[in-house]
């Protein structure tokens, strides 16, 4: 599948919302067909110039009674009410151009494949003025939706299109394996523990497009989804001179055990992945009155220009660079599950020491609509 590039897939999207861009030759409008909407017009603009017409008739029909009641010649009536008249469709016929230049206006933004609201004509009056400004509200709070929605469908390839070549590896690896007289059972777990992650990965990144819907917040002891997260990861650890070390965990607290458990197998598998030798060590610390779970390994740590970007969505820094299997997706997805749970993470790194996580597990706060 051929990957295209975040700018080259928002000119597509606008393309096919557009339509075809070539000449198109249109048919002219029957003659009968336009008399019949400039009737149709002409009905409109009388209905909506019913108080002027209403006013005018008012004052004519006041000038016959004054005239009526006083004895007055109607001679003169007369001519004061067929200049009422004439005044009233001048008046009429100046406006029904406004009318109709005003309606083609709208007409034509309705018509338009991406319509804005450029092309709506000026308001006349306060009234006006006012639905134009809540129109640009409402249309930018949906151009600003739809945005969303765009990068988040591109952000959506982007992740499949990685997943299904990472994917691949661990297949090819297995099918490898499965070829050789005798079964290597360490190394068979280890590929399917890397097809069983990125499968994680997917369905986490799908739970997070319903955001809270799928929560479950109960109060848990952090010491048993740790060891249910580190169950999963132990493979990891057999196949390196790496040493799990485990401090205080004695704590409860309310989460979902599911959702953070994804981010404590994911970073603890991180740890170990991105260290040679050494230790990776998980326990309770306290900074600044906040109870943090610490995540520390011993090994190849993180450059300083990288770690304001390491929670960005498919930054994968140097260390990323460097390993061809890494989607740069992890964290960020450890990040967007930790604050729906209302946690804060940070991390901490030194090149050629290692890295510290610290989650931080005192702030709950969760909001819902």
């Amino acid at each position: 599948m051929e990957k295209l590039s975040e700018n080259e897939y928002f000119e597509n999207r606008k393309i096919a919302k557009g339509g075809f861009q070539g000449k198109i030759k249109l048919r002219k409008p029957c003659r009968r067909h336009t008399e019949t909407r400039t009737g149709k017009t002409w009905k409109h603009y009388l209905r909506d110039s019913r108080a002027l017409i209403g006013l005018s008739g008012s004052f004519m029909l006041l000038t016959a009674l004054v005239y009526g009641l006083y004895g007055l010649p109607w001679g003169p009536a007369f001519y004061v009410l067929l200049l009422d008249i004439v005044i009233l469709l001048t008046v009429l016929a100046a406006g029904y151009g406004s009318y109709c230049r005003k309606l083609q206006a709208l007409r034509d933004t309705a018509n338009h494949p991406e319509y804005t609201l450029d092309g709506l004509p000026e308001p006349e009056d306060m009234a006006e003025a006012m639905y134009k400004i809540i129109l640009e509200k409402i249309h930018g709070r949906l151009r600003v939706k739809a945005e969303a929605y765009d990068r988040s469908i591109w952000e959506a390839r982007q992740y499949y299109t990685r997943w299904s070549h990472q994917v691949k590896t661990p297949i090819a690896g297995i099918s490898l394996l499965l070829q050789e007289e005798e079964l290597d059972r360490r190394e068979l777990n280890r590929e399917l523990y890397k097809i069983r992650q990125y499968v994680d990965m997917a369905l986490q990144y799908q739970r997070l497009g319903g955001k809270a819907d799928d929560l479950v917040l109960k109060e848990h002891e952090l010491g048993t989804i740790v060891r249910k997260a580190l169950k999963k990861t132990a493979v990891l650890f057999r196949h390196k001179d790496v040493a799990l070390e485990l401090g205080n965990l004695d704590c409860r607290l309310i989460t979902d055990e599911k959702q953070l458990a994804f981010v404590i197998e994911q970073l603890v598998g991180n740890a170990a992945k991105y260290t040679k030798k050494g230790s990776v060590f998980l326990g309770l610390t306290t900074c600044q009155g906040k109870r943090e779970l610490l995540i520390r390994d011993t090994g190849i740590g993180i450059r300083k220009e990288d770690l304001p970007r390491i929670f960005d969505w498919g930054y994968t820094g140097y260390n990323g660079r460097g390993d061809c299997h890494s989607t740069g997706i992890g964290l960020s997805l450890c990040r967007q599950t930790l604050e729906l749970l209302g946690h804060e993470i940070r991390i901490e790194s030194e090149p050629g020491k290692g890295t510290d996580v610290y989650i931080d597990l005192t702030q709950m706060k969760l909001e819902y609509d």
